[in-house]
């Protein structure tokens, strides 16, 4: 058996949960042949190999690759929770996988409100290195994927079933574009239908891919609430777009922020100034070259607060935070404990 083999073997494996094979993966330093050899010292251990043999096969001819926990397409993040899938499913580009991401959930029920807040924030982030994931459902799953696509930022669709099985069906058009220039991932092999169960189990991997998690409109016992309670026990950075206090859309996320769960969100600065090593998007080079002209002339040893910044150099508040960020990222400004900003020597 080659190690591809041993991989889909292990995943299929019924009666090891995946906290436990994770836990043997690691023990092994992911060497899939000692942790075959370690499972089988106590007497023959019966691999569903013929199904993995097919299932590849499967595979190969419908173009879906099989990533294993070593892979290096693996993401990073989720390969550091408790209960990772040995393998994931994946049709599209994997080179997107090793990007940072942010979750967007919510309702299936979207209001006006919920989609332009959706819309914005993803403009706003499009300026910044960072991918958008989410569940491919109706509503503001569906919204946030568009906006990927719309800003040409990486985004990733986490089925609930096999990844050449398009559900919601009124989704195929957008399964097909994120197929093109993003990527679709399931833990369940292909053609698995979808079922009620499998969706409160894939939103782990939503929230486990991503660094953290928007919460835009959400029901209390929603999915939208599983994934955040996923994210939180994961140690995911939780942030929350308000709502009006009368709208049953907004009472998890309103809930959520009272209780000191999620940040509220106005902008997607606000998500962007929790993470200090998100890098400026490539596509911003003209933004780059104005970068050290803007040290020299606004910033000094002096200690300066936005509000002096935006009175000084005229940009806005979302502009000047880009800006600033990138500029963290590079050590040539330094952000002290009262929010001023200071050139460094």
């Amino acid at each position: 058996m080659n190690k591809k083999e041993l991989f889909l073997s292990f995943h299929l494996l019924k009666g090891i949960g995946y906290k436990e094979k994770n836990r043997l993966l690691m023990k092994f330093n992911y060497s899939i042949e000692e942790v075959i050899k370690f499972l089988s010292k106590n007497g023959e251990l019966l691999l569903p190999v013929n199904s993995a043999r097919k299932i590849i096969d499967f595979c190969d001819r419908k173009e879906i690759q099989i990533i294993a926990i070593d892979s290096e397409y693996y993401p990073k993040r989720l390969k550091e929770i408790q209960d990772p899938p040995v393998c994931l499913f994946a049709k599209g580009d994997i080179e997107v996988l090793k990007e940072d991401f942010l979750a967007f959930v919510g309702t299936r029920r979207a209001t006006p409100y919920g989609i332009n807040a959706t819309e914005k924030l993803i403009s706003d982030l499009s300026g910044f290195r960072i991918g958008i994931v989410s569940g491919f459902a109706n509503g503001i799953d569906s919204i946030a994927h568009k906006s990927a696509l719309k800003f040409n930022m990486p985004t990733v669709a986490v089925f609930g079933c096999g990844v050449d099985v398009v559900y919601p069906r009124n989704n195929l058009k957008l399964y097909k574009k994120i197929v093109e220039q993003g990527c679709v991932i399931s833990e369940f092999i292909p053609g698995t239908k979808p079922k009620p169960f499998h969706f409160p189990v894939r939103n782990r991997i939503i929230s486990g891919i991503s660094m953290g998690i928007v919460v835009v409109e959400a029901r209390e016992k929603s999915g939208s609430m599983i994934t955040l309670n996923c994210g939180l026990n994961q140690g995911r950075e939780i942030f929350a777009v308000p709502g009006r206090i009368f709208d049953k859309a907004s009472i998890a996320t309103n809930s959520s922020i009272k209780r000191g769960e999620a940040k509220l969100v106005l902008s997607g600065e606000d998500i962007v100034e929790e993470f200090s090593f998100v890098a400026i998007s490539e596509k911003s080079d003209k933004f780059l070259r104005l970068s050290d002209d803007f040290v020299e002339k606004y910033l000094s040893d002096e200690p300066k607060s936005l509000e002096d910044l935006i009175e000084e150099c005229g940009l806005d508040y979302g502009a000047l935070i880009t800006r600033l960020s990138y500029l963290e990222i590079e050590g040539k400004v330094i952000k002290n404990g009262y929010n001023q900003y200071i050139k460094r020597g």
